[in-house]
């Protein structure tokens, strides 16, 4: 029998949206699984992945005001993981792309995602027993970390307020995978006690399905 293998937390690497770069225009989307934009000279690697905030477009107006992982395709090609625009409006013109900048962070303490429960129904039928199946949830996440002033947290309360999207990346030592996060800040908390220190909790609804990509 074959045992897994299990990672420490110490080490792991921890990164949020705490900027966006120059906006960058994009000349084309595709409405198909996964969707593919146009950005000439977007500076993405190939096989490389960066967060990305889309706006402004016309026609397939499903991509506005989102955060997106991307996956650089060519020099002028990306795709926007894990989206399927097959039901999307035609992409007609316009947009943008700004490059989120990802901050590190080193006083996190606990990392806990949780997908949710997915919804089954019976029903009872001449024939039997019919199970149905809803739609799978996306899930949220707990963060917890050593209250600290700096740009990872400063991020953190800036989309509370705002109720705006926010990134998390997430690198666990011996994995060769990266784990993308993409929702609003629901609930930031601090508490402190004598002779400890003062600690926080971020709550997060996620918008998008977790992505997994190869680090």
């Amino acid at each position: 029998m074959s045992q897994g293998k299990t990672y420490k937390f110490y080490k792991s690497e921890f990164r949020a949206s705490t900027s966006f770069g120059t906006a960058q225009n994009i000349t084309g989307a595709t409405a198909a699984n996964p969707c593919v934009i146009t950005v000439v000279g977007h500076g993405i690697a190939a096989a490389a992945h960066a967060v990305v905030k889309v706006e402004g477009v016309v026609g397939m107006v499903q991509l506005n005001d989102s955060l997106y992982v991307a996956k650089g395709l060519t020099a002028d090609t990306l795709e926007l993981v894990g989206v399927d625009a097959t039901p999307y409006d035609a992409y007609t013109s316009g947009g943008t792309i700004k490059l989120a900048t990802m901050t590190g962070h080193c006083e996190q303490t606990s990392y806990a995602f949780d997908s949710g429960a997915t919804p089954v129904t019976e029903d009872e039928t001449n024939c039997g027993i019919v199970t149905n199946v809803g739609a799978p949830r996306i899930g949220t996440l707990s963060l917890g970390f050593k209250s600290a002033e700096n740009a990872f947290q400063t991020a953190l309360e800036a989309s509370r307020r705002a109720a705006s999207q926010v990134a998390f990346v997430v690198q666990v030592p011996g994995q060769s995978m990266a784990r993308y996060d993409i929702g609003y800040i629901t609930q930031l908390s601090e508490s402190g006690s004598s002779g400890g220190t003062w600690d926080g909790t971020a709550s997060v609804q996620l918008t998008q399905q977790r992505i997994k990509v190869a680090a």
